[in-house]
């Protein structure tokens, strides 16, 4: 006969007086400032755009106890969820011990295998279990990224991401770490994470990872649920050469580290061409005019903020035309033009579309007439 399991689950569903919740508690912070003991973490950005590089080094500085360029660390057990890059791993972690001069210990750093699939009840289970085989509860669970190992379930779906987040709370109770989701960027919404807005809504600490034209790699606060948010950081890449035994034939052997810079990443803005202008400018118009809150199929497929206001796409159209996106008055040109400078402005993310509605992208400065005044 099979041995049943006996791997712990969350704790059961209790009421406590307000006086037991109301004792002082100092921060447990995991990295100073950055993150604590138990907080669920989303670190988002592009491909490419340097996210595996930034918690590589967090993960690092966690399991050797060294500060994370200037920021303490507590040291403890890291446990890394790898679903892509596994071949290069290995090169960066030497690479970081090279260059630190700090060696990490095989009892302080776990990886794993291949991705786990948080959607799948015997796959989450096979993990919840490798945890807490661990000898020592991990201080840091990382899942990188969070699409490998989602399961099977769609990550735009608000009932999958509420499985995802209660499937991370589970780790957190169970191990007491803090545990980092490595998320990707929408495709027509670069400054924040693809998928349901559920998975912000429950973060206790949010952060864009931004590489620039210059390759200035860059680490923004987008949500800090009970503390300041830390002030941003940029980094610099370096290689590092790694030890012979490294090295392929004649060729010596590379990976990277980061270096924290004084520089300011390069501004992420581009110029509009003049109807790009006049049609950008109908359109905050409008959404101040008549702009409405997303409804539920655009809340449902898109990550957008509350309080967000969306408009028609006709209404902007209309607006544009008055505006003066062009002096044609053939119908057909018309609306050529106008279909080519909305595509230009999703591309150069100004906007965003889902269907017949339009908003503005979270990073616009002057975009507060499209939200609500609560």
């Amino acid at each position: 006969m099979a041995q049943k399991s006996t791997s712990p689950a969350r704790s059961a569903f209790s009421l406590r007086p307000l006086s037991e919740a109301m004792h002082p508690r100092p921060a447990e912070w995991i990295v100073r400032g950055l993150f604590e003991k138990g907080d669920l973490v989303v670190i988002f950005g592009p491909p490419g755009g340097g996210k595996t590089a930034v918690v590589a080094d967090i993960l690092a500085c966690i399991a050797t106890g060294t500060c994370f360029h200037g920021l303490s660390a507590t040291a403890g057990p890291v446990c890394l969820i790898a679903g892509e890059g596994l071949s290069g791993l290995g090169k960066r972690f030497k690479a970081w011990e090279v260059d630190r001069d700090q060696p990490i210990k095989p009892t302080d750093f776990f990886i794993s295998n291949r991705a786990t699939q948080l959607l799948h009840e015997q796959a989450f289970k096979e993990l919840l279990e490798s945890l807490i085989k661990l000898p020592t509860k991990p201080a840091c669970i990382v899942l990188d990224t969070l699409s490998r190992n989602f399961g099977p379930g769609d990550e735009n779906f608000t009932a999958d991401m509420q499985k995802v987040v209660e499937r991370v709370d589970t780790l957190i109770e169970v191990t007491g770490a803090a545990v980092i989701l490595v998320h990707h960027t929408g495709l027509q919404t670069k400054d924040r994470a693809r998928g349901s807005s559920v998975l912000n809504g429950a973060a206790d600490f949010e952060y864009s990872i931004h590489r620039d034209g210059g390759g200035l790699i860059s680490i923004t606060c987008t949500k800090s649920k009970d503390h300041e948010p830390p002030d941003p950081l940029a980094f610099e890449i370096r290689q590092v050469e790694l030890p012979d035994e490294w090295c392929d034939g004649d060729e010596p052997a590379t990976s990277i580290v980061l270096d924290l810079s004084d520089k300011k990443p390069k501004p992420k803005g581009v110029k509009l061409s003049p109807a790009q202008n006049i049609a950008f400018d109908a359109l905050r118009e409008v959404l101040k005019e008549s702009g409405r809150l997303p409804p539920k199929e655009v809340m449902k497929h898109n990550r957008i903020s509350m309080g967000h206001k969306v408009v028609d796409l006709n209404v902007w159209r209309d607006m544009a035309i008055r505006r003066g996106i062009t002096d044609s008055t053939d119908k057909n040109s018309i609306r050529r033009i106008f279909t080519r400078l909305v595509q230009d402005l999703i591309r150069k993310e100004k906007i965003a579309v889902f269907d017949s509605w339009v908003w503005l992208v979270f990073n616009e400065k002057n975009a507060g007439q499209d939200k609500t005044n609560d």
